[in-house]
């Protein structure tokens, strides 16, 4: 220990991970099936997934996946101490202790980083708290207004969503004037543009998989669409998706092994246009924050992939090259 427990914040996920190794040492439960009665059941948030460790254990400090009004539930519950249709479903105190100040976090930069850290949620300006997930995911509670915002998105600014919301949210909240905000007439992402892919040979072009993306092969065809091989992070199964040029393609990413049906797998749109000689395919990953852009090109029998994530734990750029080629 660099400080005496207790007297120095430091953001530590490891520490929740410990504490989801504990609860499923003593219960015999992990800590999604744990709380599925306990929690997720009586909110309704039946759809809830998280991540385990190789050793089977719920990670805990990342890695739970919910739907937005999973997630507005929650901040209900927040709102309400811990009571959902008249039953105390997690004692009134633990919310009174957790949403407090419990230790100092001034050594933080951001201002809403720095108001205080309680179990799990942060103090936020305003009097307000929250939980957050990665590239801003919040629940954002005003206690003083009784509102909870939600919001789901991907960035890395995610001081800049907090202000957006005391600029604009916190005035109405209060019955004052907010400045005036611009509505598109259509909440809609539209797929790249650009001139049709260059066709390809048909050759399959295979990759180590120990990129940040998964990604196992590529074949680029004749008709100029994209076949992306991926091996599945938590499983280690593989699946392929298409890209082609026009207008979204709607996908199934689930592995080869998997008879439970495509409904069970993870939702992913693909499109594709050409960039010099360039074929440029597009992922989005509908229910999470993740967009990969993969840039391949063709140079004698290798594949060069340059690669760009909107967002990640780790690089957002990166360059992988094909270590072999197959005939079809």
């Amino acid at each position: 220990m660099e400080h005496e427990p207790g007297t120095v914040f430091a953001y530590n996920s490891g520490a929740t991970y410990m504490l989801s190794a504990i609860l499923q040492r003593l219960t015999g439960e992990n800590l999604l099936d744990y709380l599925r009665p306990r929690l997720f059941e009586p909110l309704g948030a039946t759809e809830a997934t998280w991540q385990l460790s190789k050793e089977g254990i719920v990670v805990g400090g990342w890695g739970l996946s919910l739907n937005t009004e999973s997630l507005a539930c929650f901040g209900q519950l927040l709102l309400q101490h811990g009571e959902w249709n008249g039953e105390q479903v997690v004692p009134a105190e633990w919310f009174e202790a957790a949403t407090s100040r419990q230790v100092p976090n001034d050594n933080e930069s951001n201002p809403d980083w720095k108001q205080g850290y309680g179990f799990q949620f942060w103090r936020g300006r305003h009097n307000t708290y929250r939980g957050d997930g990665a590239f801003g995911q919040f629940i954002l509670v005003f206690p003083e207004y009784d509102a909870v915002l939600i919001t789901t998105s991907a960035t890395g600014d995610m001081q800049a969503i907090l202000n957006t919301a005391w600029d604009y949210l916190l005035p109405a909240l209060e019955g004052k004037e907010a400045p005036e905000a611009h509505r598109p007439e259509r909440l809609e992402l539209a797929p790249p543009s650009g001139p049709a892919p260059t066709p390809g040979n048909g050759q399959t072009y295979r990759f180590a998989a120990d990129n940040p993306t998964g990604l196992t092969a590529v074949r680029l065809d004749p008709d100029g669409t994209g076949t992306f091989s991926f091996r599945d992070f938590s499983d280690g199964s593989l699946h392929e998706l298409v890209c082609a040029p026009g207008a979204w393609r709607e996908q199934t990413a689930r592995g080869a092994t998997d008879d439970a049906g495509p409904e069970t797998g993870e939702r992913v749109v693909t499109s594709a246009y050409g960039d010099d000689g360039a074929f440029v395919a597009t992922f989005r990953w509908v229910e999470t924050p993740f967009v990969a852009t993969l840039t391949c090109r063709t140079e004698g029998d290798t594949l060069n992939v340059n690669g760009q994530l909107n967002v990640s734990f780790g690089p957002t750029e990166f360059t992988l090259t094909s270590e072999e080629m197959s005939q079809n």
